[in-house]
């Protein structure tokens, strides 16, 4: 875990005049202890001897959010089963023709209602991407048309 820790803390230094890290999130299999862990590593090598608080007078990262687990064709998805999507395959699927058509986005609708609760699994299907598209082209016509 550490080494998370380490890329964090090097990426926040990187950007520390622009930006800093408001919320880090993961699966629900990393809250504990994998995050657990990332939390006390850094909030120990940046604490002023104040409960929660380190040497810039505020928590390290402030919010976490743990999602469900993504499934494709029935099981988690994962890298070692080699059942995941590539997103240059995501991007080829779609089959419309139509000007409206735009794989990135239909994805996009899809995380954002269509897959269910971010805190609940979400199963991935190009049935599912279809469902999204339908729905998002519907949306776009709607907009443009008035129809």
């Amino acid at each position: 875990h550490i080494e998370c820790s380490a890329m964090i803390e090097s990426i926040s230094e990187s950007f520390a005049a622009t930006h800093k890290f408001g919320v880090h999130a993961g699966g629900i299999d990393l809250k504990f202890p994998h995050h657990t862990n990332e939390i006390a590593q850094a909030e120990a090598y940046h604490n002023d001897g104040t409960e929660n608080v380190t040497k810039r007078g505020e928590e390290w990262i402030p919010h976490w959010v743990h999602t469900g687990h993504l499934h494709i064709q029935g099981m988690k998805m994962s890298k070692s089963l080699k059942n995941f999507v590539t997103i240059r395959q995501l991007l080829s699927t779609s089959s419309s023709s139509s000007s409206l058509a735009s794989p990135a986005d239909d994805f996009r609708l899809w995380c954002l209602g269509i897959s269910g609760s971010y805190r609940g699994p979400a199963t991935y299907s190009e049935a599912r991407i279809q469902e999204a598209s339908h729905i998002r082209q519907k949306i776009v016509r709607f907009l443009i048309d008035g129809e």
